[in-house]
């Protein structure tokens, strides 16, 4: 890939045994392409019948279940493209309800220690992005010291992206 070819020929970078994940959401209209690396996820905030807001996993982690193997896609890794790590994300597409109220991409970091359901409860009690980001981080890091108290926490990032212009995700929805 491009990616990994650029990655390469930065001299001062070496990535033989390190590498990264990611997740893009891209809208056109009333259309989202997710394209996935690894084990960061997209996660959607869709409201129910009911006015309840549950979560909708738009991707599929890429884990191998060998153990010392983290994921079968990253950028980077080079040494480990020698036993099928590739670098070429799994797209998806999904087409925008008006039920679907936000889409949540967050890095492993997040999802090993927070669910799907309580990410989007966090989103779902803001309609802030940026303040929803900021909680979600601050949570998912306050639950690494919890769980993994002795142990290194892995990154945390967070983006929300709001799908519905001026609704309303409060009031007991």
């Amino acid at each position: 890939m491009v990616i990994d070819r650029d990655i390469k020929s930065l001299e001062n970078l070496d990535c033989s045994f390190s590498g990264t994940t990611a997740v893009v959401a891209i809208r056109q209209d009333d259309d989202l392409v997710i394209a996935n690396l690894g084990d960061s996820r997209a996660v959607l905030g869709r409201k129910t019948e009911e006015g309840v807001i549950e979560a909708v996993q738009l991707t599929t982690n890429l884990k191998p279940n060998v153990p010392g193997l983290a994921m079968t896609r990253s950028f980077g890794d080079f040494m480990l493209k020698y036993f099928g790590i590739i670098s070429e994300p799994d797209v998806s597409y999904h087409h925008i309800t008006p039920n679907d109220q936000f889409v949540v991409l967050a890095t492993d970091g997040v999802w090993n220690v927070l669910s799907n359901n309580q990410v989007v409860s966090i989103v779902r009690a803001t309609n802030n992005a940026a303040a929803a980001t900021e909680t979600v981080v601050q949570v998912s890091l306050d639950a690494w010291k919890q769980r993994f108290p002795n142990s290194k926490r892995d990154d945390s990032t967070v983006i929300c992206l709001y799908l519905q212009q001026g609704a309303s995700l409060k009031n007991g929805t």
